[in-house]
């Protein structure tokens, strides 16, 4: 299984550049020093041996390790010792640099995971890296406030042992296809730790170690919760809205007949009789003709609604998708 930035207890090191740059240039030290011991050891062996029991066959005698490894050593032994002592340092250098190089590689990386992990928690939505899609192998603390539940309840555990039955076996179909489902988002039934259930919606991202294998999975979660238990109530607001609307409209021809009623009849009437009635009558239908603009504006409000804002006046069966 590829390597996740975190696990279960994560320690971030502290930042040791410096401690790292020392190292390369102490590899670098130490492959000079081989160079300088084995010009050393070559002028001792030569000083000792050959001028001890071999002088014979020297035509200048070293009278010390010092004359040894200067003055009176052959240009043979010379060019071995500054051959080695070149491929010493050049060797020393090349190494020192892979190691500087490793070792940037490494603190960016460091850094990567430490700004990863200041995002994951901080982050309002809920973070999970899993292994092979269900063991949870980190989750940031986002996950006590949507779920109920602290981070270490759930690192160790089943990813699908959260999930609800009509939720698990999408979820397994899309870790099992997750290269193909890369972009998309899916709403998952989350058990919370009160036996309720969180609608969320995850989005999947496989992670690479490098080597082509993406065994680690990340869920990345926002809670829709409370937005569809919003919006429920505001649809069922406009649906009020439409349903007084549609009875106002009924409520004023219920008035209007009436009164047209009481309007014939006052002709019947005596002349001041009938003009204090008729009076009335047109102050009703002046409240009645009034409403019947602001039935009209209301109206034109909810084609409005409709047409820019896609609402729709009927209630809502969300359904996992």
């Amino acid at each position: 299984m590829s390597e996740v930035p975190f696990q279960k207890e994560i320690i971030i090191p502290e930042n040791n550049g410096g401690m790292l740059s020392k190292t390369s240039n102490k590899v670098f030290l130490y492959f000079i020093l081989l160079g300088v011991l084995f010009w050393t050891a070559d002028s001792f062996f030569q000083y000792y041996f050959f001028s001890s029991n071999l002088h014979f066959m020297i035509n200048e005698v070293p009278e010390s390790v010092v004359d040894s490894m200067l003055f009176t050593a052959s240009a043979y032994s010379i060019f071995v010792r500054l051959i080695f002592l070149i491929f010493c340092i050049i060797g020393g250098f090349l190494i020192s640099l892979h190691i500087k190089r490793r070792e940037a590689a490494e603190d960016d990386l460091r850094h990567s995971e430490e700004k990863f992990r200041s995002l994951a928690e901080s982050s309002q939505d809920l973070i999970l890296l899993t292994s092979g899609g269900r063991d949870v192998e980190y989750i940031n603390p986002a996950v006590k406030k949507i779920l109920g539940y602290s981070p270490e309840d759930v690192i160790g555990r089943d990813f699908l042992s959260f999930v609800s039955p009509e939720s698990g076996n999408k979820i397994i179909d899309v870790v099992n296809n997750i290269h193909r489902v890369k972009g998309r988002t899916f709403l998952l039934r989350i058990n919370r730790s009160d036996d309720t259930e969180a609608l969320i919606e995850f989005s999947l991202s496989s992670i690479d170690d490098g080597g082509g294998n993406s065994d680690a999975v990340q869920y990345v979660g926002r809670d829709l919760s409370e937005w569809i238990e919003a919006k429920k109530q505001y649809e069922e607001a406009l649906i009020q809205i439409e349903n007084n609307l549609n009875q106002f409209a009924i409520l004023n021809d219920e008035i209007r007949n009436p009164l047209a009623i009481i309007v014939g009849t006052a002709d019947f009437l005596g002349h001041e009789e009938s003009e204090i009635i008729l009076g009335q009558a047109g102050i009703i239908d002046g409240l009645v003709a009034d409403l019947d603009r602001k039935w009209l504006e209301s109206s034109k409000i909810r084609e409005f609604l409709i047409k820019h804002y896609n609402f729709s006046f009927e209630r809502i069966n969300l359904k996992d998708e």
